[in-house]
């Protein structure tokens, strides 16, 4: 399996299908597809969590706090899923994970108390660290080395952007229905992408570098441990992990909260708002893959841990 070199010049669109050589843009748009709609809880929540805390006469704080759960919670399931990724197959796995998410997206919308929702976005946050774990290491098997920086490029932000289509749509469904209806509405999806996963085929571990990673020999979690804490720029990513846990604070939901609050901006407004603030992470990892490419590209890898320190 090849890709063909990203050029500089020409379209992106040119570029990842340059990358994606023989194996094609199916697995990568499957896998955007499915990262894109689970992310439309998330943003739906944010959207909507003043809505939320005045059905249920919570606190700002409560909500934000139950808001948290869905990035927190997880952190706790991320190694043992990473562990399943590496022993089970990869697809099933992610269709597990897809399921369990939309399952909670509507326990969510039709919670009749408090201890529902919190229970819901709790273990609906395990659903969506698929496609942080598994989803990746599916794309590293499917597409050859030399093109991953525009592979990976592309899945963050085709997936993300698409997502932002749930903050509008969660807000006009709100603003016509209800809060509940729309988190029962934009987990549909969700099923038809757990659905089309079955049109993909499990790569073999490592088949794109040319190695085998199943059988007799493969790595064990320790071994694996072993040879990423020789590299130091991951040990000293280690020392600084602490700070990771601002990304776990719903930001977008304190920022729906606050325009409720002080201008009074309806479901809709609040809709248009997620977009706003979605763009400028865009424009981030539009940037970062544009540079990682480049640097895989050119042979010069040892300068992306200075670039990701950037």
């Amino acid at each position: 399996m090849s890709a063909a070199p990203v050029t500089t010049g020409g379209s992106r669109w040119a570029a990842l299908r340059g990358a994606a050589g023989q194996t094609g843009l199916v697995p990568l748009a499957i896998l955007v597809g499915f990262s894109a709609v689970i992310s439309f809880d998330q943003q739906a929540f944010a959207v909507l969590a003043p809505d939320i805390r005045s059905t249920f006469h919570i606190s700002t704080g409560t909500t934000d706090t139950i808001a948290s759960l869905t990035a927190a919670v997880p952190i706790i399931f991320s190694v043992y899923l990473g562990y399943l990724g590496d022993r089970t197959n990869r697809l099933t796995l992610t269709a597990v994970c897809g399921l369990l998410w939309g399952v909670t997206a509507i326990f969510t919308g039709l919670a009749p108390l408090l201890v529902v929702l919190v229970l819901a976005r709790s273990i609906g946050g395990i659903g969506f660290l698929a496609t942080e774990t598994v989803a990746p290491s599916l794309l590293a098997d499917y597409y050859a080395p030399d093109g991953l920086g525009t592979i990976f490029g592309g899945y963050r932000f085709l997936g993300q952007g698409f997502g932002l289509a749930a903050g509008p749509l969660a807000g006009v469904i709100a603003a016509i229905f209800n809060w509940r209806v729309s988190f029962v509405v934009l987990a549909v999806p969700t099923f038809v992408f757990v659905v089309l996963l079955r049109v993909l085929h499990e790569p073999a571990r490592g088949l794109s570098l040319g190695l085998s990673l199943s059988g007799p020999g493969k790595l064990s979690v320790m071994e694996g441990y072993r040879r990423v804490r020789a590299i130091r720029t991951a040990r000293r990513t280690w020392a600084s992990a602490f700070l990771f846990g601002a990304g776990t604070l719903p930001f977008l939901t304190l920022l729906s909260t606050f325009f409720k609050d002080v201008y009074h901006y309806g479901d809709t407004r609040r809709g248009e708002l997620a977009v706003l603030y979605g763009i400028t992470g865009l424009i981030g990892v539009a940037c970062g893959g544009i540079v990682a490419q480049r640097l895989t590209g050119s042979g010069r890898v040892r300068l992306m841990p200075v670039a990701n320190a950037a």
